[in-house]
């Protein structure tokens, strides 16, 4: 009887390391086949950083169609829109007059903060193939060289930005102008210290970091001067003109969490709001690395089981 009891007892202990022997390889499976897809997953939630400031004009309408702000008198209109993703201001020109104008961009700036920011940077964009010179030195076996000379030249075309804008009677023309991303971060870097809580965003609220300002008070103020004249009969500019514009900050909000392509579709609409994102490399690499710690273990303890 005791010879029966042991023999039962072994075949038992075998069937329990036969069961576990098969639970760890297809446990190894499952990990060899998505640890691909958890080593990427912080890819899709990294720490990415929304920046986003608020515009407010001073004495200007502002469209409750798309947010924009607008300045005109009967020659001469101008909207701003601050959404444009690369950060810099879109402006709208409107020739309200029966005359032709110019507008003189040479003559004009956007002041951010005090500091004069030329509408065109005066530099030209070159698309083509530029050749240069090279001379090459051939040595013979009986101790002389050649000397070869070539000679190269371009073949393209040459852009630069319109200095001028022509803009004939009861027409407009369109046009993107600075940058502004660089100057709000650094605002966030200057000991910003906000309130959290929650802001409406795309008909849904986020949990944010905000500062609400005045003008008075407001880190970020800006100034549009743009130089503009009327052309008489001889198609000439007379009597320039200078069509002044202020904006200033109402608030600031830093918001986590949530995608860019959310803040993008939300920028797209309001184009009283400049904003853009940061993503944290270091975040996404950590999480990577935390993933791949803990698929590394498991895998680890299974090797270690099947060696049992």
């Amino acid at each position: 009887m005791s010879k029966y009891l042991r023999l039962r007892e072994r075949y038992h202990y075998f069937r329990y390391i036969r069961n576990y022997t098969i639970f760890l390889i297809m446990l190894k499976n499952v990990i060899n086949l998505r640890w691909t897809i958890l080593l990427f997953f912080p890819l899709f939630f990294s720490c990415t950083t929304h920046y986003l400031a608020t515009m407010q004009g001073v004495d200007m309408e502002k469209k409750n169609t798309d947010s924009t702000f607008y300045s005109g008198t009967d020659t001469l209109g101008i909207s701003y829109a601050f959404n444009n993703a690369d950060g810099s201001v879109r402006v709208r020109f409107e020739n309200h007059g029966g005359q032709s104008m110019i507008v003189d961009l040479t003559k004009s700036a956007i002041v951010i903060n005090g500091k004069s920011h030329g509408f065109i940077d005066g530099k030209s964009f070159v698309h083509g193939r530029i050749g240069g010179q090279a001379t090459t030195l051939d040595w013979s076996n009986d101790g002389t060289f050649q000397e070869t000379t070539i000679r190269g030249g371009y073949n393209g075309s040459i852009y630069k930005d319109e200095d001028i804008l022509f803009i004939p009677a009861k027409s407009y023309t369109v046009g993107s102008y600075s940058g502004l991303h660089e100057d709000i971060l650094q605002l966030f870097k200057q000991n910003f210290v906000g309130t959290r809580g929650q802001v409406l965003l795309d008909y849904d609220y986020v949990h944010a970091l905000t500062a609400e300002y005045d003008k008075a008070h407001s880190p970020l103020q800006i100034r549009s001067h743009v130089s503009y004249a009327l052309l008489n009969v001889e198609n000439k500019p007379s009597n320039y003109r200078i069509s002044k514009q202020s904006f200033y900050a109402t608030n600031l909000m830093r918001i986590r969490g949530i995608g860019s392509k959310r803040i993008r579709k939300m920028l797209d609409t309001r184009a009283d709001i400049t904003g853009f994102s940061v993503g944290n490399k270091s975040g996404v690499l950590l999480g990577t690395i935390a993933v791949v710690g803990t698929v590394g273990a498991v895998s680890a303890l299974v090797d270690s089981g099947e060696t049992q």
